[in-house]
């Protein structure tokens, strides 16, 4: 995971695997593995869901670098998720 110039030993990348509950991201670049990870452990824990909000209605950054969105849905007991539930 990572350079390890100084040869340090990191408890949770080199002696054992990331908890349930622990999610690790490298700087700048894209770990998709480990976010799908963290959205399917937030999604099942805590009863949400993401529905991607459309480009249209998101601005461009500074740079003129389109952005992304999502809107997170809690469900209830008896919620089923619909993109359309306001």
């Amino acid at each position: 995971m990572g350079k390890n110039i100084e040869n340090k030993k990191f408890i949770i990348t080199e002696t054992r695997e990331p908890a349930e509950n622990e999610f690790i991201f490298t700087n700048g670049n894209h770990d998709d593995g480990e976010k799908r990870r963290m959205w399917n452990y937030l999604e099942r824990v805590f009863g949400i869901v993401r529905e991607d909000i459309p480009s249209y209605l998101i601005s461009k950054d500074n740079s003129d670098n389109s952005m992304r969105g999502f809107r997170i849905i809690k469900l209830g007991e008896n919620d089923s998720y619909s993109p359309y539930n306001d």
